[in-house]
């Protein structure tokens, strides 16, 4: 795990250290380090721990709108 990391690290600086292109080199060049960078994130739980958060966040806001839309109702 820890050496397919190193090829997409090192993947990433070999295109981040390559002469200037041209606008379209570039737009497929950030995809490529976009794309390496989610494999990156995947392999190491990165990706499941944000995916984590959000769903915890969500929840959270449902329950507080459902303990507000409560408190509402107990003062009328």
């Amino acid at each position: 795990m820890r050496l397919l990391f190193c090829v997409f690290l090192s993947v990433i600086c070999f295109y981040g250290c390559t002469p200037k292109k041209s606008e379209k080199t570039k737009d497929v060049v950030q995809q490529t380090k976009k794309e390496i960078s989610d494999v990156a994130d995947y392999a190491t739980g990165a990706a499941q721990l944000r995916t984590k958060k959000k769903s915890v966040q969500k929840i959270n806001n449902i329950n507080q709108k459902h303990n507000d839309d409560l408190e509402k109702a107990l003062e009328e």
